[in-house]
């Protein structure tokens, strides 16, 4: 690897993870780690694999930092969701990098400008910060987009509302 800043991207669960390795903001590979066992299988022994495969992507891609979502809208305890985010606190120090979690929320806000965005509306905010040209503007229940961003095929444009398009390198 070069001399760029790269962020291991997670979107941690339970049973199965998706990752991204993004190096100076751009995207450089995607997967997803699922348990290779049956669902009935201990959430530990399930969390220890998702462990070993983090290992071996930071064996890989070598990144600088790691983001995480974080589970919301959960009100009441989940042991295996503590467990997880205890693993993978304990992973991240055991690698020696910074770890930065978010809420789906967050994620939201940042990208489409609202908290409370519509996955149509969070796949629409997407495909426009990359630069992807779209047919068809998702609907909004009649209303204007909050980040009026007009994007025609061909001519891709960035939403005028959101933060940095591309995982930019977090700072604490």
């Amino acid at each position: 690897m070069t001399g760029n800043r790269i962020l291991l991207a997670l979107d941690a669960g339970v049973r199965e993870s998706g990752w991204a390795v993004f190096e100076d903001g751009r995207t450089v590979t995607t997967g997803v780690i699922g348990p290779g066992t049956k669902r009935r299988t201990e959430a530990q022994v399930r969390i220890s694999r998702l462990v070993e495969s983090l290992d071996l992507l930071v064996e890989q891609w070598r990144p600088d930092e790691v983001t995480h979502s974080l589970p919301s809208g959960i009100r009441w305890p989940v042991p295996a969701l503590d467990l997880l985010s205890n693993n993978l606190i304990q992973w991240a120090r055991k690698h020696g990098l910074a770890v930065y979690a978010y809420t789906a929320q967050e994620v939201r806000e940042s990208m489409a400008g609202h908290p409370n965005a519509s996955r149509d509306q969070l796949a629409y905010a997407v495909m426009a910060c990359l630069g992807l040209s779209a047919r068809v503007r998702p609907p909004m229940n009649g209303r204007p987009w909050p980040w009026a961003t007009t994007i025609s095929p061909g001519e891709p444009q960035r939403p005028t509302h959101r933060a940095e398009c591309i995982p930019a390198v977090a700072t604490p």
